[in-house]
C-alpha cells in the first residue's frame, strides 16, 4: 500500500510485491541456516511480544509500508524519501549479531549520535552475488573495516536517537534500522537520488517521483528477517515435564541439601500448577521475567558467569496469570499485555538459579515473591500447605 502524493488513498500492487520476491528466491521457500536473525530476543514491534498495545502501530512485520518502521514508508519531509529498511524496536543496549559469515565494509557516523556497520556477508540472496547488510542506528561497535565476522557474533548495540523520537507515544527506546543489498551493485550504498524505474527489485511504479536514495539492489529485508526470525524461535521451542523437575532436585538436593530441595519444589508447585503450566512447559520457570537486555535480561550476571551452561536462551511471551494472594503483594498483574519470561536450557537452571538466589539472602526464600514483609508473609502462607512430594524421598 501506498499513499498517492495529494491524497490519503492508498492503492495496493500484489503482483509487484510476488514478482520481487520471485526475482530474489526463485528456487526455495525458506532461507538456509547459513544466515541468522540478528537479535536473540523479540523485537517489541513483533506481533509475538508487542511491548505494549501501542507497539502495534509500528508493527513492522507489515506486507505493505503503513508505519515508520515498514519498507517503502513514505518520508515527505525528507525530500520524497522512501524508507530503506525495516526497523526492529528493541531496549538501548541490547545486543546485535552478525547475520552471517562476511567481511566488514565501513563502520562511521550514522544518524542522531548513532553509527551504522556495513557487511558483505557470504550469503547469496542473488546467485553469484554476496548480500550486503547496513545495521542502523547501533552503538558501542565492535568491529572495524576489514575485520571478519562470524555467523552470530556480537557486532553492536541498539543505540539511542538524540534528541530522541518518541514513538510509540511516551517511550524512550532504541532501535536496529536494518538495510538489505543483493551485492549486485558495487557502488556507494547511499548514492543520494536514484530514480525509481533504475531500482531492480524495489520499483514502486506509482513512486516515480519519489526516491529510496539508496543503491539499486537495494531490497525489502522482510523474508529474511521473518525467516531468520521463525528458524532462531525453534531454537527456544521446549516441552518441560515433571521428569526434568524430579532429575532437577535431585541435583538441587546433591548441591545444596534437603531442606533447599523441598523450599524449591514448593515455590515451583506454587508458581506451576504442580508442574503443569504452559508458562513451565516453555521456559523451565515458575515466570523468570525478562526486565533488561540480552544475555541476561536483568538477572544476575554473576550467576551465569558461574554458570555458563546455564545462560539465558531467549524470552518466552505469554499471558500472567493471578500468581499468589490474588496479587495483593509482588508484580502486579498485567490483563492487557503480554509479558515476556526468559526460556532456561533446562529446569535445572531454573531451580539452580532459585538456589542460587535464597542462599544469596540466607535464606529468605519469599523474597523471591516480594520484598515487603506483607507480600512475604503471604507467600509463606501459600507454601505451608504444599508437600515436596519428589524432594521428600530424597
Amino acid at each position: 500500500q501506498f499513499p498517492t502524493t495529494n491524497s490519503n488513498v492508498w492503492h495496493f500492487h500484489p503482483i509487484a510485491f510476488i514478482q520481487h520476491m520471485k526475482l530474489m528466491f526463485p528456487d526455495s521457500d525458506t532461507i538456509e541456516s547459513d544466515i541468522v536473525f540478528p537479535f536473540k530476543n523479540i523485537p517489541y514491534n513483533h506481533p509475538d511480544g508487542f511491548k505494549k498495545a501501542t507497539y502495534k502501530s509500528y508493527d513492522y512485520t507489515l506486507l505493505t509500508p503503513s508505519n515508520a518502521a515498514t519498507f517503502g514508508y513514505p518520508r515527505p519531509k525528507y525530500e520524497n524519501r522512501l524508507h530503506a529498511a525495516r526497523d526492529l524496536y528493541y531496549d538501548v543496549g541490547e545486543p546485535i549479531y552478525a547475520m552471517a559469515d562476511g567481511k566488514v565494509q565501513s563502520v562511521s557516523k550514522y544518524y542522531r549520535q548513532t553509527y551504522q556497520i556495513t557487511i558483505e556477508h557470504n550469503y547469496e540472496i542473488v546467485s553469484g552475488y554476496k548480500m550486503v547488510a547496513r545495521y542502523g542506528e547501533v552503538r558501542n561497535t565492535l568491529v572495524k573495516a576489514g575485520d571478519f565476522v562470524k555467523k552470530g557474533q556480537k557486532i553492536a548495540e541498539v543505540g539511542l536517537l538524540v534528541p530522541h523520537v518518541i514513538q510509540p507515544a511516551g517511550e524512550k527506546r532504541g532501535m536496529l534500522h536494518l538495510e538489505i543489498y543483493t551485492g549486485e551493485k558495487k557502488t556507494k550504498i547511499g548514492p543520494g537520488w536514484v530514480e525509481m524505474n533504475k531500482m531492480i527489485h524495489s520499483k514502486l511504479d506509482n513512486r516515480s517521483d519519489w526516491s529510496f536514495k539508496r543503491r539499486e539492489d537495494l531490497i525489502d529485508p522482510l523474508k529474511l528477517l521473518n525467516e531468520t526470525y521463525i528458524n532462531y524461535r525453534k531454537t527456544l521451542e521446549k516441552n518441560f515435564t515433571i521428569e526434568d523437575a524430579k532429575a532437577a532436585l535431585k541435583k538441587v538436593n546433591d548441591e545444596y541439601g534437603k531442606e533447599m530441595a523441598i523450599i524449591i519444589e514448593k515455590m515451583y508447585r506454587v508458581e506451576t500448577g504442580h508442574f503443569k503450566s504452559l508458562q513451565y512447559k516453555k521456559t523451565g520457570t515458575g515466570g523468570m521475567e525478562s526486565h533488561g537486555v540480552s544475555p541476561y535480561h536483568g538477572w544476575s550476571k554473576d550467576f551465569f558467569d558461574k554458570y555458563p551452561e546455564y545462560g539465558i536462551l531467549g524470552t518466552f511471551s505469554i499471558e500472567e496469570g493471578k500468581g499468589v494472594g490474588t496479587n495483593k503483594a509482588g508484580n502486579k498483574q498485567d490483563k492487557k499485555n503480554k509479558k515476556r519470561f526468559v526460556v532456561m536450557p533446562s529446569v535445572e537452571a531454573g531451580m539452580f538459579y532459585k538456589a542460587y538466589y535464597i542462599k544469596k539472602y540466607d535464606m529468605d526464600y519469599a523474597r523471591w515473591y516480594s520484598t515487603n514483609e506483607e507480600g512475604k508473609k503471604l507467600y509463606r502462607e501459600s507454601l505451608k500447605g504444599v508437600i515436596a512430594k519428589i524432594a521428600n524421598e530424597f
